[in-house]
């Protein structure tokens, strides 16, 4: 049986007061994470739609995290959404300079020099 994590049913549906903390706290980070991502990764040369398409999906996440219902019961959504929003800002560039190289590397091995 599992336990209700609010002492009352209503709870849930509450306003959150706090509602915007993690939007105010993910939104700049996120934005630093994907600047200093994006500088010191290898998608430079890559074209602009890869180059701003992870960043797109990282920035909607934290977006998103500011429209959700403004209820207790969304503050784990928002937390998730917010944070995992900074955690793609902050790898993405260097998940794209991983493949570019990988991709780079089946290219000169099947071609040879």
């Amino acid at each position: 049986m599992s336990q209700n994590p609010y002492p009352y049913p209503y709870a849930a549906s509450q306003q959150d007061a706090l509602w915007w903390l993690v939007p105010v706290v993910c939104t700049p980070l996120a934005l630093v994470f994907g600047y200093f991502d994006y500088v010191g990764s290898l998608i430079g040369s890559a074209p602009d739609v890869w180059k701003a398409a992870g960043y797109v999906v990282a920035f909607g996440m934290v977006a998103g995290s500011w429209l959700l219902p403004r209820t207790r019961a969304g503050r784990d959504w928002r937390i998730g959404m917010g944070v995992t929003g900074c955690v793609l800002a902050a790898v993405y560039g260097k998940v794209a300079s991983a493949v570019v190289i990988a991709a780079h590397v089946v290219m000169w091995l099947q071609n040879g020099d």
